[in-house]
């Protein structure tokens, strides 16, 4: 996923909850809203999630779906169903139900999770502050200013979203993939994301010597972070820019996410590893790192 979503959370407010309550149901069964608001409420808690493109929104969809934090209730895509001439915010809405989540006044705890993208982000939180809780005597030029706007919203992530993919299909984009996985992965493990320009250098000499393809140095690091993350967390402690053993000279490569592939290389297979960076001035940026990882001591001996 390209760039971390941004998420909204927040609690209902009581005293809109209060008033939401005071309203009866649009069959006119009963005097308020819900029988039981702490249970019935779908919107006790509220989470909103922009992502940059719409291509994401399914993306995040799935994660949820597929997560045992959460049991989904209903699924309301916005943009489904719309007819060819209608103008309408796209967002994709779902109810969820929280696993385990208790409170003193109901035995489980419902959520509203909000996708939708920057885009449709930024024109739905305008519209709703100055057309649907606007004042009165809006015009209807001003109303159309805002539907104009929405049909504009809703080409911007069209239009990004194909731009980003034929972009993704170039064979040039693959190293991009690569740091950028590796920038992810070092963010999840609080690793410093280091300097850019020394990643992209280093990446491409190891590429070039390893004869690896990107996506499969990806790969081999997901695979070697998600294995051994205790390792790394040592590395990261005791020779990262927080360390007090710290010292740029000897420790540049512990500040930069490419120790990861780095480390990942000397545990598959310490021997090619060594044999292929022996004259490169990589080695001895590698050597700290693999003072962690080599068991055959063979970055040891010179």
């Amino acid at each position: 996923m390209h760039r971390t979503p941004l998420v909204e959370s927040r609690p209902k407010d009581p005293m809109s909850l209060f008033a939401k309550q005071s309203k009866p149901p649009k069959d006119g069964s009963r005097s308020f809203k819900y029988v039981d608001p702490w249970r019935d409420c779908s919107d006790l808690l509220g989470i909103r999630i922009i992502v940059p493109l719409a291509s994401q929104k399914s993306q995040v969809q799935a994660l949820i779906e597929a997560s045992h934090l959460f049991k989904v209730l209903d699924v309301d895509d916005k943009s489904q169903g719309r007819e060819y001439n209608e103008l309408t915010y796209g967002g994709l809405h779902l109810d969820l139900l929280i696993s385990g989540a208790v409170t003193p006044l109901s035995d489980h705890v419902r959520c509203e999770v909000q996708i939708r993208t920057l885009a449709e982000h930024t024109w739905a939180e305008t519209e709703h502050e100055f057309i649907y809780k606007g004042p009165d005597g809006v015009s209807k030029d001003t109303k159309r200013q805002f539907a104009r706007a929405l049909a504009l919203a809703e080409l911007l992530d069209q239009e990004l979203d194909k731009g980003v993919q034929e972009v993704s299909l170039l064979k040039s984009n693959a190293p991009l993939d690569l740091m950028k996985g590796l920038q992810a992965l070092a963010k999840q493990m609080n690793w410093s994301l280091g300097s850019r320009g020394l990643t992209a250098d280093h990446l491409r000499e190891i590429g070039a010597l390893t004869d690896r393809s990107p996506s499969e140095l990806l790969t081999l690091s997901s695979d070697f972070a998600s294995k051994h993350r205790d390792l790394l967390n040592r590395i990261r402690d005791e020779i990262g820019p927080q360390a007090p053993e710290f010292d740029i000279r000897n420790h540049a490569l512990a500040v930069q996410p490419e120790a990861i592939l780095v480390a990942a290389l000397i545990h598959e297979n310490p021997f090619a590893f060594n044999s292929q960076i022996e004259y490169s001035d990589l080695r001895d940026l590698v050597l700290p790192i693999a003072r962690f990882v080599d068991e055959t001591g063979i970055f040891s001996t010179d």
